[in-house]
Order: structure tokens, then C-alpha cells, then sequence
């Protein structure tokens, strides 16, 4: 994690709050909090003004990787998702996901499914609404234990069953923030003071103050234990090979205290630990619109030469893995459906639908329909599989919010995400947050939409099924290729604007799925993103069975790129027998959403789009990646 450096006005501010000069390890211990989740600059008074989190959050402070929400009869589901930076490696992602499950494991959930996409790690789990420790208020004199093993297997499993015992008051994992925040954490969730021993600590008396504070005890978490029941939670941690060793107690003084050996060390009130969001403001005056977006938003379609091959251009786009999935997703036996992960409950026969999005190229060319661009995306994946959606967690990677771009970014993105949210009446559960990115030109928002179906036979899946059916479009097809993949990997132009987004129209289409997945008229359903119209139905057939093609014609006044390769919003593609098509239209009036017949599934095993685009299905799957 980057450090920003305190300003002179903020050491100000400590020095009043403190009554005293901070020490260098005091105000380096500050200046480390207000660098990572805690308190970045008016990040608070945005989350809370464009978004709204819901009843059932496992804690009352934002920015928490892991959330919860009821599901169905005595079982709560435990959501968790963090982002890594590009070009993580295996053993690196393998330890983040060890941490969000040794982090859904101190809230007392099984896992259920850990799902990972590019550079997105979201971990599902579960557990028994009596079991659910919502925060309380510590007492004066429990103890504070560490508790660590090189097995997080081991760990997860100690953790679990102490979870189990009301003496455990809390449970709070050491991750990335170090020792100083998982303290600060627990110091604002048991509305308590800490004191803490540094030498308790492993390597406490050979490194320095500062490096124990702030280390990454990876495989690490903390307790906050009644005092009498010492041997109880020594009991547990030796029957589970874990290292059990009480590092300090909790305090009635609203302060986080630091010792060697009894000698006070570092003395930070709780009021600097979370200073109120006016505390840390940037001025209005550097909140205006950045001057590169006028820039990034010039596109003149006169400048965009129309390919003369567009079979040549869609085998480019498919070999591209920023559009395409790779053949395992693609062809994965697990799921019938390749646009969502579907998860099986074990108490009946109800299946959780998840999907994770994302467009960092829409988010740096107008962060407000970013914003929405990616919830109605993660939303309509999940309605496309015949589910309810249920909640979302984020993910947010952003640089340094004290600079005024980034801030502008960031305020634009969660009022384009707030938006959608409201609409679709959604709780956010958890929120994962970055400021330190590295190698990213853009900023990115990753939304997961987790929703839930009453059984398996109610799930749609995306692949085209029978020789005959129509294929169907929904919503207004308007091209809109600013911002499209098409444009960057054809064009070599990251342009935009890109394509609105109509939240109204995507309720009604909700709507429309609610009212026709029961009868099965429906036999298909795959939303447009990524790579536009032409991509979606590749996705669709090379999801299909062997021999099955489709034959698209399709009138418009748009562009023929536009029409093959534009990323209009709220598009969804649906299969259908020819009777079921008059029921469709007379609900679709209702609803007054757009509906057109483009084209028939065939059983010619080809790809043909107008008299633009002829291709072999089998061909184009040997080009995906």
C-alpha cells in the first residue's frame, strides 16, 4: 500500500486533537491508516450519499471486503470479493483467497464457492442465522489474542469453532492494512480504547515499532476474549495446531495505545482513527470536471474508416481475450450458462446466480455511465439465467483520492452505481477498496451480482437450442461504438462517448423476464456487451451444440459496424418457438419494450449475419484463446 504523505494543515489537526506534537512513529501510524481504508478524503460522505448498503450488513463501516444477507430459511450467505492488481501471480492469488475465506471463516460461514475472474476473487459462503455476530460493545478488561498458522486450513478451522463460543466477542483477520488497522478496526467496532504489547508479538523485540504495526501477518487474525476463559481459547488453538498468544487487552479510554516492556511507545485517540468526513476535504474549487475528458470524448465517426472484411474483423475480435471467454468457460461442463456462475444450496434445490463485471475503458471515458454501464451489466447477466438478483458487492480500484481527477472519477462512478442501485432496489453488502493501483491506466469499478433461482429448472441458459426457433432482440439497437472494443483493437482508438444507459427500460426488461420465465416461452437469453451484437450470438453458438448455427437478417439505419460491433446498453438476445412469439409481442407492448425479430436458428453448423458475415462455427471457436 502507497503512503500519501500528511499535509501541514492535517498535522494541525492531530496536534489539536491530540493536545501534543505527535511522535514520528505517531504520525507515520496516521499517516498509514489514512492511506488505506480508512478514511480516505470525503471517500465516507460519497458512499453514504449515492449508495444505499441495506439492513443486513455484518458491520456498520463501509468498507469491509465481506458482507451478509438473509437467504432462505436459518441460513445467512456470506459475500466476498477483492481485485488484484494486473498480472498477479498464481501464488499470490492463492493467498488472497485463503484470506477471504479465512475472513468469511471469522464471521462463522462454510465456504461455499470461491469464483475468480481475471483479476476479481469473489468468495461465497454460509451459515446459520444464530450464529451471526453482529458488532457489540467490548468490556473494559477482555483480553486480545493472536492467533496464527502457516496452515490456513488449520486456521480457518480453529477460527470456526471459536466462533461457536459466546466468550469470543470478536474475531478480525490481520490482512494487507497490517497490525495497526485490524486494531483500529476492533477499536471502532467494540466503540473501545486497546492496549496493545508490541513485544508480545512474533519478532516483536528484532524488528521495529513501526514494521510490527504496520507488517502484513499473513495468516493472522485477532481475538477479543472475556477474561476467565484463557484456558478455553488456548484449549481450542492446541487441538487445531494453531499459535495462541495474548498481545494486549481492550480499555475504556476511546484509545489506541502501543507498548514495549510497559513503556508507552505510540497513544492515538479514536477520533483521529476516524475523523469525520469533512475532516480530510478537498476543496470545491479542484472538483471540477477534468479537462482530459473533452478530450477523450471527440469521436467523429467521418475518422472511422468501415472494415472491408467484417468476417476478417470478427475473427479479430474473437481472438481477443478482452472479449471473448476462454475455451474453459466457454465449454465448462459445470454451468449451462457462461455469462453468470450458477452454485447449487445444499437444503434444497434453489441455485445462486453470480456475475461479475466490469468496463474500465466506459469508466475512464465518462465515470457516471461507467458506473452504470457496470451494474446493469452484472444485473442483466443475472436476470438473463432466470434469477432474482438479490444484492451486489464492489469492487473499487482508484488512485490517490486527494487528487482531484481521481476524486472527480470516484464521486461520478458510485453516483452512476448509486443511480442503478436505487432503481433496481439493490443493497450494497460490501465494498472492497483500492487507491494504490499499479500498472492500470484507468480506474476500474468490478461489480458482483449475486441473485438466486427456486430450482434448477428455472435457470435459461445462453446456448441456441433447436433448428427453427426465431431469434429474437429486446431494447432499441442504437450502435454507439465510442468506448467499444471494436473501436480500440480495429481502430487503435480509445474513444468515446460511451453507450447510454436507459435504468427505466432495463426494470421493464426485468419485468419481462419475471413474467415469461415460468411459462418457458424462453429458451434462451444472453445479454449484449463486450464486442456488441455479432460477439454476443458467437458467444451463444459456440455455447450451443455441435451442428447448430444461426442466420441473422437485420434492417437499420445505423452504420453496418455499428450494428455488428456497437455495445449499445440493455440489448438482450432470447430464443423462442414461432407460437410463442404473439404472446411475447402483446407482453412486450405492456411493457413498452422494443422487440425485433433479427434472424432463425439453423442446423448448417454457420454464422451468417446479413450478407456481411459468413463463417463456420467450428472455425471460429479454433480462434478463440
Amino acid at each position: 500500500m502507497s503512503i500519501r504523505k500528511i499535509t501541514e494543515w492535517e498535522i494541525r489537526y492531530i496536534d489539536e486533537k491530540m493536545g501534543r506534537s505527535p511522535t514520528s512513529l505517531e504520525l507515520s501510524l496516521l499517516s498509514h491508516l489514512w492511506s488505506g481504508q480508512i478514511s480516505h478524503k470525503n471517500v465516507i460522505s460519497i458512499m453514504d450519499s449515492v449508495t444505499q448498503f441495506g439492513e443486513n450488513i455484518i458491520t456498520d463501516f463501509p468498507f469491509q471486503s465481506i458482507g451478509f444477507i438473509d437467504t432462505v430459511a436459518d441460513t445467512s450467505l456470506i459475500v466476498g470479493m477483492i481485485t488484484l492488481p494486473p498480472l498477479t501471480g498464481i501464488r499470490k492469488s492463492r493467498q488472497k483467497i485463503n484470506e477471504l475465506l479465512l475472513e468469511i471463516a471469522t464471521l462463522g460461514a462454510i465456504p461455499l464457492e470461491v469464483i475468480k475472474k481475471k483479476n476479481t476473487i469473489l468468495v461465497l459462503g454460509t451459515l446459520e442465522k444464530k450464529l451471526v455476530k453482529k458488532p457489540t460493545t467490548f468490556s473494559e478488561g477482555n483480553l486480545l489474542y493472536l492467533l496464527r498458522s502457516p496452515a490456513s486450513k488449520h486456521l480457518q478451522k480453529c477460527v470456526l469453532e471459536l466462533h461457536h463460543h459466546s466468550y469470543v466477542r470478536s474475531l478480525k483477520i490481520i490482512d494487507e492494512g497490517g497490525l495497526i488497522v485490524a486494531c483500529t478496526n476492533l477499536a471502532r467496532e467494540g466503540k473501545c480504547g486497546i492496549d496493545c504489547d508490541i513485544q508480545s508479538f512474533p519478532e516483536g523485540k528484532k524488528n521495529s515499532h513501526k514494521k510490527i504495526l504496520i507488517r502484513k501477518y499473513f495468516g493472522s487474525v485477532l481475538a477479543v476474549v472475556i477474561r476467565g476463559f484463557e484456558k478455553e481459547i488456548h484449549k481450542i488453538s492446541q487441538k487445531n495446531n494453531v499459535e495462541c498468544i495474548q498481545v494486549g487487552k481492550v480499555t475504556g479510554e476511546d484509545v489506541l495505545r502501543f507498548q514495549l516492556t510497559g513503556q508507552e511507545v505510540a497513544e492515538i485517540p479514536n477520533s483521529l482513527m476516524f475523523p469525520s468526513s469533512d475532516t480530510l476535504s478537498v476543496s470545491n474549487q479542484e472538483l471540477g470536471k477534468p479537462k482530459y475528458l473533452e478530450k477523450v470524448n471527440s469521436l467523429d465517426l467521418s475518422e472511422v474508416r468501415q472494415p472491408a472484411d467484417f468476417n476478417q474483423t470478427l475473427v479479430k475480435l474473437v481472438s481477443s481475450p478482452d472479449v471473448m471467454p476462454d475455451k474453459g468457460v466457454l465449454t465448462s461442463k459445470k454451468s449451462s450458462n457462461a455469462i453468470a456462475h450458477i452454485i447449487p444450496l445444499e437444503e434444497d434445490d434453489r441455485h445462486l446466480v453470480v456475475s461479475i463485471e466490469g468496463n474500465d475503458q466506459f469508466l475512464f471515458l465518462d465515470p457516471a455511465t461507467g458506473g452504470k454501464c457496470a451494474m446493469a451489466l452484472a444485473i442483466r447477466n443475472v436476470l438473463c439465467c432466470g434469477a432474482i438478483p438479490r444484492f451486489v458487492t464492489l469492487g473499487v480500484d482508484f488512485d490517490d483520492l486527494s487528487d482531484p481527477t481521481a476524486h472527480y472519477q470516484f464521486r461520478e462512478a458510485l453516483s452512476g452505481l448509486g443511480s442503478a442501485s436505487t432503481v433496481f432496489n439493490l443493497p450494497i453488502v460490501s465494498t472492497h477498496l483500492v487507491t494504490d493501483r499499479v500498472s492500470r491506466e484507468n480506474p476500474n469499478l468490478i461489480v458482483g451480482v449475486v441473485g438466486d433461482v427456486e430450482s434448477v429448472d428455472q435457470i435459461i441458459s445462453q446456448d441456441f437450442k433447436d433448428e427453427g426457433d426465431f431469434i429474437l432482440i429486446f431494447g432499441s439497437h442504437r450502435g454507439e461504438i465510442g468506448g467499444s472494443e471494436y473501436l480500440k483493437l480495429i481502430h487503435k482508438k480509445e474513444l468515446g462517448p460511451p453507450p447510454s444507459v436507459d435504468l427505466l427500460m432495463e426494470r421493464n426488461l426485468q419485468e419481462f423476464i419475471y413474467l415469461t420465465k415460468s411459462s418457458k416461452m424462453i429458451k434462451s437469453a444472453y445479454t449484449v456487451s463486450k464486442g456488441g451484437l455479432s460477439m454476443a450470438l458467437v458467444r451463444c453458438l459456440l455455447n450451443s451444440r455441435e451442428g447448430i448455427g444461426a442466420r441473422i437478417h437485420m434492417s437499420s439505419k445505423i452504420r453496418e459496424d455499428e450494428m455488428l460491433f456497437g455495445e449499445t446498453q440493455g440489448l438482450v438476445i432470447v430464443t423462442v418457438e414461432e407460437e410463442s412469439i404473439i404472446e411475447i409481442e402483446r407482453i412486450c407492448m405492456r411493457l413498452r419494450l422494443p422487440c425485433t425479430a433479427i434472424g432463425r436458428v439453423t442446423d448448417t453448423g454457420k454464422f451468417e449475419f446479413n450478407d456481411l458475415i459468413s463463417l463456420k462455427v467450428e472455425k471460429i471457436a479454433e480462434m478463440v484463446v
